[in-house]
Protein backbone atom coordinates (compact mmCIF):
# COMPACT_ATOMS: atom_id res chain seq x y z
CA UNK A 1 0.00 0.00 0.00
CA UNK A 2 1.46 3.20 -0.69
CA UNK A 3 1.43 6.32 1.41
CA UNK A 4 2.18 9.53 1.02
CA UNK A 5 4.70 11.44 3.55
CA UNK A 6 6.28 14.53 3.77
CA UNK A 7 7.30 16.98 0.85
CA UNK A 8 11.13 18.21 0.59
CA UNK A 9 11.01 21.99 -0.81
CA UNK A 10 13.90 24.11 -0.78
CA UNK A 11 13.44 27.70 -0.49
CA UNK A 12 12.74 29.05 -4.00
CA UNK A 13 15.25 31.03 -5.75
CA UNK A 14 13.96 33.70 -8.50
CA UNK A 15 14.69 32.45 -12.05
CA UNK A 16 14.82 34.15 -15.28
CA UNK A 17 13.74 37.56 -13.86
CA UNK A 18 11.30 39.19 -17.09
CA UNK A 19 13.73 42.47 -17.53
CA UNK A 20 17.09 40.72 -17.70
CA UNK A 21 15.07 38.23 -20.81
CA UNK A 22 15.05 41.23 -22.96
CA UNK A 23 17.78 43.95 -24.59
CA UNK A 24 15.15 46.33 -24.93
CA UNK A 25 11.95 47.03 -23.13
CA UNK A 26 9.72 47.33 -25.78
CA UNK A 27 10.74 44.17 -27.19
CA UNK A 28 8.48 42.58 -25.19
CA UNK A 29 5.19 41.38 -26.97
CA UNK A 30 1.67 42.70 -24.81
CA UNK A 31 0.67 40.18 -22.42
CA UNK A 32 -3.42 40.97 -21.52
CA UNK A 33 -4.58 41.09 -18.62
CA UNK A 34 -6.89 39.12 -15.98
CA UNK A 35 -7.76 36.55 -18.31
CA UNK A 36 -7.30 32.36 -17.69
CA UNK A 37 -4.72 30.22 -18.43
CA UNK A 38 -2.64 31.78 -20.80
CA UNK A 39 0.23 29.14 -21.24
CA UNK A 40 0.67 25.74 -21.86
CA UNK A 41 3.24 22.51 -22.29
CA UNK A 42 2.87 19.54 -24.74
CA UNK A 43 2.12 16.65 -23.16
CA UNK A 44 3.60 15.03 -26.39
CA UNK A 45 6.44 17.12 -27.84
CA UNK A 46 8.67 19.37 -26.22
CA UNK A 47 6.80 22.41 -26.65
CA UNK A 48 5.89 25.75 -24.50
CA UNK A 49 3.20 27.95 -25.65
CA UNK A 50 2.73 31.55 -24.70
CA UNK A 51 -0.48 33.28 -25.66
CA UNK A 52 0.78 36.92 -26.08
CA UNK A 53 -2.50 39.70 -26.96
CA UNK A 54 -4.28 37.53 -29.82
CA UNK A 55 -0.69 35.46 -31.09
CA UNK A 56 0.68 32.36 -29.68
CA UNK A 57 4.35 32.07 -29.35
CA UNK A 58 5.86 28.77 -29.86
CA UNK A 59 9.55 28.39 -27.61
CA UNK A 60 11.63 25.00 -27.72
CA UNK A 61 12.40 24.14 -23.06
CA UNK A 62 16.08 23.99 -23.09
CA UNK A 63 16.78 20.71 -21.18
CA UNK A 64 17.67 20.32 -18.15
CA UNK A 65 17.16 23.45 -16.97
CA UNK A 66 13.85 24.12 -19.17
CA UNK A 67 14.84 27.85 -19.88
CA UNK A 68 12.56 29.14 -22.44
CA UNK A 69 15.23 31.10 -25.41
CA UNK A 70 14.42 35.22 -25.59
CA UNK A 71 12.83 34.70 -28.91
CA UNK A 72 9.86 32.26 -29.88
CA UNK A 73 11.00 29.38 -32.72
CA UNK A 74 7.43 29.98 -34.07
CA UNK A 75 4.29 32.61 -33.74
CA UNK A 76 1.60 31.54 -34.65
CA UNK A 77 -1.27 34.56 -35.38
CA UNK A 78 -5.04 33.41 -37.19
CA UNK A 79 -7.08 35.93 -38.47
CA UNK A 80 -10.75 36.75 -37.16
CA UNK A 81 -13.63 34.33 -38.70
CA UNK A 82 -15.24 38.10 -39.06
CA UNK A 83 -14.35 40.97 -39.62
CA UNK A 84 -16.75 42.94 -37.70
CA UNK A 85 -16.44 41.12 -34.42
CA UNK A 86 -16.24 42.84 -31.03
CA UNK A 87 -14.63 42.46 -27.99
CA UNK A 88 -15.94 41.97 -24.23
CA UNK A 89 -12.77 42.59 -22.66
CA UNK A 90 -10.80 44.52 -24.86
CA UNK A 91 -12.73 46.86 -27.30
CA UNK A 92 -8.92 47.68 -28.49
CA UNK A 93 -7.46 44.24 -29.99
CA UNK A 94 -10.99 42.16 -29.80
CA UNK A 95 -8.94 39.11 -31.28
CA UNK A 96 -7.44 39.09 -27.86
CA UNK A 97 -6.70 35.49 -26.33
CA UNK A 98 -8.77 34.73 -22.75
CA UNK A 99 -7.65 30.81 -22.31
CA UNK A 100 -5.74 28.30 -23.91
CA UNK A 101 -5.77 24.13 -23.53
CA UNK A 102 -3.47 21.24 -24.29
CA UNK A 103 -5.30 18.20 -24.37
CA UNK A 104 -5.94 14.79 -26.24
CA UNK A 105 -8.74 14.32 -29.14
CA UNK A 106 -8.57 11.00 -30.19
CA UNK A 107 -5.28 9.85 -30.53
CA UNK A 108 -3.96 13.55 -31.73
CA UNK A 109 -3.18 16.38 -29.02
CA UNK A 110 -4.18 19.71 -29.71
CA UNK A 111 -4.11 22.93 -29.12
CA UNK A 112 -7.27 25.23 -28.32
CA UNK A 113 -7.48 28.49 -28.06
CA UNK A 114 -10.43 30.85 -26.60
CA UNK A 115 -10.50 34.25 -27.71
CA UNK A 116 -12.51 37.78 -26.64
CA UNK A 117 -14.17 38.16 -30.06
CA UNK A 118 -15.58 34.49 -29.13
CA UNK A 119 -13.74 33.00 -31.83
CA UNK A 120 -11.69 29.26 -30.93
CA UNK A 121 -9.56 27.87 -32.76
CA UNK A 122 -8.25 24.40 -32.18
CA UNK A 123 -4.64 23.13 -34.02
CA UNK A 124 -2.92 19.81 -34.08
CA UNK A 125 0.03 20.20 -31.89
CA UNK A 126 1.61 17.68 -34.56
CA UNK A 127 1.51 20.43 -37.30
CA UNK A 128 3.27 23.08 -34.67
CA UNK A 129 5.89 20.34 -33.98
CA UNK A 130 6.48 19.89 -38.25
CA UNK A 131 6.64 23.37 -38.17
CA UNK A 132 9.23 24.10 -35.96
CA UNK A 133 11.31 21.03 -36.57
CA UNK A 134 11.36 22.06 -40.26
CA UNK A 135 11.63 25.44 -40.15
CA UNK A 136 9.08 25.84 -41.64
CA UNK A 137 6.76 29.44 -41.86
CA UNK A 138 4.30 29.98 -39.13
CA UNK A 139 1.75 30.67 -42.46
CA UNK A 140 1.45 27.02 -42.85
CA UNK A 141 -0.24 25.93 -39.49
CA UNK A 142 -3.64 26.51 -39.74
CA UNK A 143 -6.85 25.68 -37.69
CA UNK A 144 -8.18 21.94 -38.53
CA UNK A 145 -10.94 23.51 -36.36
CA UNK A 146 -12.86 26.73 -35.80
CA UNK A 147 -15.88 28.47 -35.13
CA UNK A 148 -17.53 31.73 -32.76
CA UNK A 149 -19.64 31.30 -30.47
CA UNK A 150 -20.98 34.62 -30.48
CA UNK A 151 -19.52 36.29 -27.52
CA UNK A 152 -16.65 36.33 -25.44
CA UNK A 153 -15.16 32.52 -24.96
CA UNK A 154 -13.54 31.31 -21.74
CA UNK A 155 -13.81 27.61 -20.81
CA UNK A 156 -12.52 25.17 -22.83
CA UNK A 157 -12.95 21.31 -22.52
CA UNK A 158 -12.04 18.43 -24.34
CA UNK A 159 -13.18 14.38 -24.11
CA UNK A 160 -10.64 12.64 -26.27
CA UNK A 161 -12.06 9.22 -26.44
CA UNK A 162 -15.42 10.66 -27.46
CA UNK A 163 -14.00 13.21 -29.23
CA UNK A 164 -16.32 16.51 -28.05
CA UNK A 165 -15.25 19.54 -27.31
CA UNK A 166 -17.14 22.43 -24.88
CA UNK A 167 -16.95 25.88 -25.00
CA UNK A 168 -18.44 28.41 -22.94
CA UNK A 169 -19.06 31.94 -23.37
CA UNK A 170 -20.43 35.06 -21.89
CA UNK A 171 -23.65 34.12 -24.09
CA UNK A 172 -24.48 32.30 -20.80
CA UNK A 173 -24.27 29.21 -22.60
CA UNK A 174 -21.90 26.22 -23.19
CA UNK A 175 -21.56 25.01 -26.54
CA UNK A 176 -20.53 21.07 -27.04
CA UNK A 177 -19.06 20.13 -30.78
CA UNK A 178 -19.27 16.12 -31.47
CA UNK A 179 -16.51 15.65 -34.12
CA UNK A 180 -16.68 13.27 -36.48
CA UNK A 181 -15.22 11.66 -39.39
CA UNK A 182 -11.70 12.93 -40.25
CA UNK A 183 -9.26 12.72 -43.14
CA UNK A 184 -5.80 11.42 -43.31
CA UNK A 185 -4.32 14.85 -42.48
CA UNK A 186 -6.76 15.18 -39.81
CA UNK A 187 -9.62 17.27 -41.50
CA UNK A 188 -12.77 17.21 -40.40
CA UNK A 189 -14.77 15.38 -42.84
CA UNK A 190 -18.31 15.90 -40.68
CA UNK A 191 -19.18 17.71 -37.67
CA UNK A 192 -21.59 15.28 -36.09
CA UNK A 193 -23.68 17.68 -33.96
CA UNK A 194 -23.87 20.80 -32.09
CA UNK A 195 -25.26 20.58 -28.57
CA UNK A 196 -26.16 23.90 -26.58
CA UNK A 197 -26.38 24.06 -22.53
CA UNK A 198 -28.35 26.99 -21.35
CA UNK A 199 -26.87 28.95 -18.32
CA UNK A 200 -27.80 31.83 -16.03
CA UNK A 201 -24.35 34.07 -16.33
CA UNK A 202 -20.99 33.75 -17.60
CA UNK A 203 -19.36 30.78 -17.32
CA UNK A 204 -15.42 30.61 -16.59
CA UNK A 205 -14.65 26.74 -16.83
CA UNK A 206 -16.42 23.99 -18.27
CA UNK A 207 -15.00 19.92 -17.85
CA UNK A 208 -15.32 16.35 -18.99
CA UNK A 209 -14.69 13.52 -17.42
CA UNK A 210 -11.47 11.73 -19.02
CA UNK A 211 -11.60 8.77 -17.77
CA UNK A 212 -12.37 5.09 -18.29
CA UNK A 213 -15.63 6.04 -16.09
CA UNK A 214 -17.38 8.03 -18.60
CA UNK A 215 -15.75 6.69 -22.29
CA UNK A 216 -18.77 8.20 -23.67
CA UNK A 217 -18.25 11.50 -22.56
CA UNK A 218 -21.91 11.37 -20.72
CA UNK A 219 -21.02 14.08 -17.62
CA UNK A 220 -20.28 17.65 -18.16
CA UNK A 221 -19.99 20.22 -15.43
CA UNK A 222 -19.49 23.70 -15.64
CA UNK A 223 -19.52 26.45 -13.14
CA UNK A 224 -20.50 30.06 -13.25
CA UNK A 225 -19.62 33.48 -11.44
CA UNK A 226 -22.55 33.43 -9.24
CA UNK A 227 -21.18 30.88 -7.40
CA UNK A 228 -23.51 27.76 -8.80
CA UNK A 229 -21.66 24.53 -10.54
CA UNK A 230 -23.77 22.73 -13.09
CA UNK A 231 -23.75 19.01 -13.89
CA UNK A 232 -25.31 18.07 -17.08
CA UNK A 233 -25.74 14.87 -18.46
CA UNK A 234 -25.29 15.05 -22.32
CA UNK A 235 -27.14 11.17 -22.75
CA UNK A 236 -30.24 13.06 -22.68
CA UNK A 237 -31.96 14.19 -25.77
CA UNK A 238 -31.62 17.09 -25.63
CA UNK A 239 -28.55 17.61 -22.97
CA UNK A 240 -30.25 18.55 -19.53
CA UNK A 241 -29.07 19.95 -16.07
CA UNK A 242 -29.21 17.36 -13.60
CA UNK A 243 -28.02 19.16 -10.76
CA UNK A 244 -26.60 22.65 -9.51
CA UNK A 245 -24.60 22.90 -6.28
CA UNK A 246 -22.69 25.75 -4.62
CA UNK A 247 -22.59 28.52 -2.51
CA UNK A 248 -26.00 29.74 -2.28
CA UNK A 249 -26.27 32.84 -4.23
CA UNK A 250 -28.80 35.58 -4.02
CA UNK A 251 -28.61 37.09 -7.47
CA UNK A 252 -28.47 34.54 -9.64
CA UNK A 253 -27.69 36.26 -13.05
CA UNK A 254 -24.91 38.26 -10.79
CA UNK A 255 -21.49 38.14 -9.73
CA UNK A 256 -20.90 36.93 -6.14
CA UNK A 257 -17.19 38.22 -5.35
CA UNK A 258 -16.13 35.84 -2.57
CA UNK A 259 -18.33 32.49 -4.16
CA UNK A 260 -17.73 33.26 -8.16
CA UNK A 261 -16.41 29.58 -9.43
CA UNK A 262 -13.28 29.74 -11.58
CA UNK A 263 -12.07 26.16 -11.49
CA UNK A 264 -14.05 22.46 -11.87
CA UNK A 265 -12.57 19.71 -12.69
CA UNK A 266 -13.43 15.71 -12.22
CA UNK A 267 -10.39 13.80 -10.54
CA UNK A 268 -9.31 10.15 -11.09
CA UNK A 269 -9.59 8.52 -7.68
CA UNK A 270 -6.77 6.07 -8.43
CA UNK A 271 -5.08 9.45 -8.22
CA UNK A 272 -5.39 9.92 -4.49
CA UNK A 273 -3.10 8.18 -2.37
CA UNK A 274 -4.09 5.51 -0.19
CA UNK A 275 -3.26 4.97 3.43
CA UNK A 276 -1.54 8.37 4.42
CA UNK A 277 -1.39 8.85 8.06
CA UNK A 278 -0.54 12.29 8.31
CA UNK A 279 -3.86 13.39 6.38
CA UNK A 280 -6.55 15.21 8.03
CA UNK A 281 -9.20 13.09 9.35
CA UNK A 282 -12.43 13.48 9.69
CA UNK A 283 -13.10 14.21 13.58
CA UNK A 284 -9.69 16.38 13.79
CA UNK A 285 -9.23 18.68 10.55
CA UNK A 286 -5.83 20.61 10.47
CA UNK A 287 -5.31 23.90 9.77
CA UNK A 288 -6.72 25.20 6.69
CA UNK A 289 -8.71 22.19 6.23
CA UNK A 290 -11.99 21.14 7.57
CA UNK A 291 -15.11 19.29 7.02
CA UNK A 292 -18.11 20.82 4.70
CA UNK A 293 -19.96 23.53 7.02
CA UNK A 294 -17.57 23.88 9.88
CA UNK A 295 -16.19 27.07 9.06
CA UNK A 296 -17.89 28.19 5.77
CA UNK A 297 -19.50 31.75 6.23
CA UNK A 298 -22.25 30.51 3.27
CA UNK A 299 -22.39 26.58 3.33
CA UNK A 300 -21.99 24.75 -0.01
CA UNK A 301 -25.34 23.28 -0.67
CA UNK A 302 -27.70 21.67 -3.81
CA UNK A 303 -29.68 24.27 -5.90
CA UNK A 304 -32.82 23.02 -6.98
CA UNK A 305 -35.00 24.78 -10.00
CA UNK A 306 -38.49 24.26 -9.31
CA UNK A 307 -39.57 24.93 -6.01
CA UNK A 308 -38.73 27.55 -3.20
CA UNK A 309 -37.35 31.51 -2.17
CA UNK A 310 -33.93 33.00 -3.42
CA UNK A 311 -30.97 33.29 -1.07
CA UNK A 312 -29.87 36.51 0.84
CA UNK A 313 -28.74 38.47 -1.73
CA UNK A 314 -25.23 39.14 -2.44
CA UNK A 315 -23.79 43.35 -3.08
CA UNK A 316 -22.24 44.96 -5.36
CA UNK A 317 -18.37 45.31 -5.90
CA UNK A 318 -17.68 48.68 -6.07
CA UNK A 319 -14.11 48.13 -5.32
CA UNK A 320 -11.36 49.11 -8.16
CA UNK A 321 -8.01 47.66 -9.19
CA UNK A 322 -4.83 49.09 -9.83
CA UNK A 323 -3.49 46.71 -13.07
CA UNK A 324 -0.30 46.49 -14.40
CA UNK A 325 0.61 49.11 -16.57
CA UNK A 326 2.58 47.17 -19.00
CA UNK A 327 -0.81 45.11 -19.76
CA UNK A 328 -4.13 45.68 -20.78
CA UNK A 329 -5.87 48.25 -18.62
CA UNK A 330 -9.65 50.13 -18.45
CA UNK A 331 -10.99 46.20 -19.37
CA UNK A 332 -14.83 44.92 -18.74
CA UNK A 333 -13.90 41.42 -16.92
CA UNK A 334 -15.97 37.61 -17.17
CA UNK A 335 -17.19 38.66 -13.75
CA UNK A 336 -19.20 41.38 -14.70
CA UNK A 337 -22.29 39.09 -15.30
CA UNK A 338 -24.40 41.40 -16.89
CA UNK A 339 -21.86 43.78 -18.64
CA UNK A 340 -22.32 43.88 -22.60
CA UNK A 341 -25.20 41.11 -22.63
CA UNK A 342 -27.42 43.78 -21.68
CA UNK A 343 -26.97 45.39 -25.24
CA UNK A 344 -27.74 41.75 -26.71
CA UNK A 345 -31.59 41.19 -27.26
CA UNK A 346 -30.83 37.12 -28.22
CA UNK A 347 -29.73 36.99 -24.42
CA UNK A 348 -32.75 35.93 -22.17
CA UNK A 349 -33.06 37.12 -19.12
CA UNK A 350 -34.16 34.13 -16.62
CA UNK A 351 -33.97 33.47 -12.87
CA UNK A 352 -33.43 30.32 -11.41
CA UNK A 353 -34.85 29.47 -7.70
CA UNK A 354 -32.52 28.18 -4.67
CA UNK A 355 -32.96 26.47 -1.70
CA UNK A 356 -31.24 24.08 0.44
CA UNK A 357 -30.97 20.24 -0.13
CA UNK A 358 -30.72 17.12 1.51
CA UNK A 359 -26.42 17.87 2.68
CA UNK A 360 -25.86 14.29 2.93
CA UNK A 361 -26.06 13.92 -0.46
CA UNK A 362 -23.87 16.65 -2.28
CA UNK A 363 -23.28 15.62 -5.98
CA UNK A 364 -25.73 13.28 -8.12
CA UNK A 365 -26.03 9.68 -7.67
CA UNK A 366 -24.04 8.68 -10.79
CA UNK A 367 -21.25 11.01 -10.81
CA UNK A 368 -17.92 8.95 -10.67
CA UNK A 369 -15.12 10.53 -9.67
CA UNK A 370 -14.70 13.73 -7.04
CA UNK A 371 -14.76 17.10 -8.18
CA UNK A 372 -12.46 20.40 -7.92
CA UNK A 373 -14.76 23.08 -7.48
CA UNK A 374 -12.51 26.64 -6.83
CA UNK A 375 -14.25 30.22 -5.83
CA UNK A 376 -12.17 33.20 -5.07
CA UNK A 377 -11.38 31.78 -1.50
CA UNK A 378 -11.72 28.15 -0.84
CA UNK A 379 -10.53 25.24 -2.79
CA UNK A 380 -13.07 22.10 -2.55
CA UNK A 381 -12.62 18.72 -3.09
CA UNK A 382 -15.75 17.36 -3.59
CA UNK A 383 -16.34 13.45 -2.94
CA UNK A 384 -18.45 10.99 -5.12
CA UNK A 385 -21.92 10.33 -4.06
CA UNK A 386 -21.61 8.54 -0.70
CA UNK A 387 -23.98 9.71 2.07
CA UNK A 388 -22.73 11.71 5.18
CA UNK A 389 -19.45 11.94 3.03
CA UNK A 390 -17.93 15.24 3.98
CA UNK A 391 -16.77 18.27 1.40
CA UNK A 392 -13.03 18.55 2.17
CA UNK A 393 -11.89 22.29 1.85
CA UNK A 394 -9.11 24.48 1.92
CA UNK A 395 -9.68 28.25 2.61
CA UNK A 396 -6.92 30.70 1.58
CA UNK A 397 -4.29 28.48 1.06
CA UNK A 398 -2.25 31.23 0.20
CA UNK A 399 -1.78 34.70 1.52
CA UNK A 400 -2.48 36.79 -1.51
CA UNK A 401 -5.51 39.43 -0.55
CA UNK A 402 -7.69 41.78 -2.62
CA UNK A 403 -10.87 41.13 -5.03
CA UNK A 404 -8.39 39.71 -7.84
CA UNK A 405 -7.53 36.85 -5.66
CA UNK A 406 -9.39 34.02 -7.48
CA UNK A 407 -8.27 30.76 -8.12
CA UNK A 408 -8.43 30.50 -11.96
CA UNK A 409 -5.40 28.47 -12.53
CA UNK A 410 -4.55 25.00 -12.23
CA UNK A 411 -2.15 22.06 -12.95
CA UNK A 412 -3.91 18.47 -11.84
CA UNK A 413 -0.91 15.92 -12.33
CA UNK A 414 -2.62 12.35 -11.10
CA UNK A 415 0.49 10.33 -11.60
CA UNK A 416 1.93 11.93 -8.34
CA UNK A 417 -1.68 12.85 -6.96
CA UNK A 418 -1.25 16.41 -6.88
CA UNK A 419 -2.77 19.75 -7.58
CA UNK A 420 -1.07 22.87 -8.15
CA UNK A 421 -4.10 25.62 -7.84
CA UNK A 422 -3.20 29.20 -8.20
CA UNK A 423 -4.44 32.92 -8.21
CA UNK A 424 -3.46 35.42 -10.45
CA UNK A 425 -1.94 37.50 -7.82
CA UNK A 426 0.66 34.96 -7.86
CA UNK A 427 -0.09 32.65 -4.99
CA UNK A 428 -0.40 28.76 -5.50
CA UNK A 429 -1.21 26.08 -3.12
CA UNK A 430 0.51 22.47 -3.81
CA UNK A 431 -2.57 20.27 -3.10
CA UNK A 432 -1.83 16.46 -2.23
CA UNK A 433 -4.58 14.24 -2.50
CA UNK A 434 -4.90 11.06 -0.19
CA UNK A 435 -8.01 8.71 0.40
CA UNK A 436 -8.27 7.58 4.24
CA UNK A 437 -10.72 5.03 5.68
CA UNK A 438 -12.35 5.14 2.57
CA UNK A 439 -12.74 9.14 2.07
CA UNK A 440 -11.57 11.58 -0.10
CA UNK A 441 -8.68 13.99 1.11
CA UNK A 442 -6.88 16.94 0.19
CA UNK A 443 -3.81 17.74 2.11
CA UNK A 444 -1.65 21.45 1.85
CA UNK A 445 1.74 20.28 1.26
CA UNK A 446 3.33 23.90 -0.04
CA UNK A 447 2.42 27.41 -0.66
CA UNK A 448 4.41 29.69 -2.34
CA UNK A 449 4.03 33.53 -4.03
CA UNK A 450 5.61 33.77 -7.38
CA UNK A 451 5.41 37.25 -7.38
CA UNK A 452 6.85 37.97 -4.44
CA UNK A 453 10.36 38.86 -6.17
CA UNK A 454 9.35 40.85 -9.35
CA UNK A 455 10.45 43.70 -10.72
CA UNK A 456 7.13 45.36 -10.01
CA UNK A 457 4.53 45.15 -7.45
CA UNK A 458 1.46 45.28 -10.12
CA UNK A 459 2.83 41.96 -11.59
CA UNK A 460 0.14 39.05 -12.14
CA UNK A 461 0.22 35.50 -12.93
CA UNK A 462 -0.03 35.14 -16.43
CA UNK A 463 0.12 30.94 -16.39
CA UNK A 464 0.46 28.13 -15.03
CA UNK A 465 1.28 25.11 -16.56
CA UNK A 466 3.02 20.82 -15.91
CA UNK A 467 4.00 18.33 -17.89
CA UNK A 468 6.32 15.47 -17.97
CA UNK A 469 10.14 15.75 -18.49
CA UNK A 470 11.37 14.16 -21.89
CA UNK A 471 13.10 10.97 -20.70
CA UNK A 472 13.00 11.69 -17.43
CA UNK A 473 11.09 8.70 -15.87
CA UNK A 474 8.25 9.72 -13.42
CA UNK A 475 9.37 13.65 -13.52
CA UNK A 476 7.56 16.47 -13.71
CA UNK A 477 8.26 20.20 -14.73
CA UNK A 478 5.77 22.64 -13.48
CA UNK A 479 6.54 26.18 -14.87
CA UNK A 480 4.67 29.83 -13.95
CA UNK A 481 5.58 32.74 -16.34
CA UNK A 482 4.00 36.21 -15.09
CA UNK A 483 2.87 39.55 -16.58
CA UNK A 484 6.22 40.87 -16.41
CA UNK A 485 7.85 38.20 -18.19
CA UNK A 486 9.32 36.64 -15.29
CA UNK A 487 9.76 32.62 -15.66
CA UNK A 488 9.61 30.14 -12.75
CA UNK A 489 10.77 27.04 -13.04
CA UNK A 490 10.39 23.62 -10.76
CA UNK A 491 10.80 19.63 -10.98
CA UNK A 492 8.32 17.66 -9.14
CA UNK A 493 8.67 13.75 -8.63
CA UNK A 494 7.63 11.23 -5.65
CA UNK A 495 10.48 8.62 -4.57
CA UNK A 496 9.79 6.06 -2.32
CA UNK A 497 6.10 8.11 -0.95
CA UNK A 498 8.10 11.20 -0.69
CA UNK A 499 7.27 13.79 -2.71
CA UNK A 500 9.92 16.12 -3.99
CA UNK A 501 9.11 19.59 -5.35
CA UNK A 502 12.33 21.63 -6.45
CA UNK A 503 13.42 25.14 -7.90
CA UNK A 504 15.10 24.57 -10.95
CA UNK A 505 18.05 27.38 -10.98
Amino acid sequence: MSTMSSMSCPDAEILDLGPQRFSRPDSQARLSSWRCNLIALSQVYNLFFLAAGSSIKVYIPQYPRHRLPPQPALSIAIPPTSTNLQGYINLREPHSINRILVAPLGVEEILVIARDDGDVNCIYTRHIHQSVQDHLPAQGVRPFFQVNVGMSAWGLAVHAKARLLAISSNRHEVLVFSFGLVDHDGRILRDDSTKVIAGWTNIPCVAFCNMPYDEEGRWLLFTDVSGVSSVVDLSMDPPQVVQNFGFVPGRITGFDRWNAGWIVEFLDPRSFIVGDENAPSNQTPPPAVWNQGDELERPFVTVNDDTGENGDEVEDDDESENENENIDNNENDIEDGDGNNSDNPSLPTRTRPVYLANQERILHPDLPCPILHTSVRHIHILPPNIKSEPVIGLEQPSNGTGTRQRFNMHAYIPHLGILIVASQTGSAAIIGLCKVDGSFMCRPLHTLDGTAKSSSPTTTLHGLTASPIPNARKRWRIIFFLSDWTVLRYEVSRDYGELSFIPVP
